[in-house]
């Protein structure tokens, strides 16, 4: 079960911080694009190419949840306690978390 928690929240770090999966499917859906914010990241994206979903939040949206859900060390962590809820407990909590971490920053290194 650690494994498939691991791989799971990896890959969601993976999609969030890495890709414009969400953006392109939160567009799809009008009440998603609304609550995401989808509209206006493409007004600051059409005058910034290089803005980034994740930046965009963080510039122009700037509070203790965005800060959250924009911090791959918090996102992780969060979701690590999420999953061991439903896995084998918190006794899985570090090493669920660690290697989420350190599975996630080492795709970032090789991405690169």
């Amino acid at each position: 079960m650690i494994i498939v928690l691991t791989a799971i929240i990896t890959i969601i770090l993976i999609i969030f911080f890495n890709s414009d999966a969400l953006v392109e499917y939160g567009r799809l859906i009008k009440h998603i694009s609304k609550l995401l914010l989808i509209d206006k990241f493409d007004k600051a994206y059409a005058n910034d190419f290089d803005l980034t979903y994740v930046f965009y939040l963080r510039r122009y949206h700037n509070c203790f949840f965005i800060r959250l859900i924009t911090c791959p060390i918090c996102v992780s962590f969060w979701l690590s306690l999420v999953g061991c809820c439903f896995g084998d407990g918190l006794i899985d909590l570090p090493i669920i978390y660690i290697l989420s971490l350190f599975a996630y920053y080492s795709f970032v290194k090789l991405h690169k």
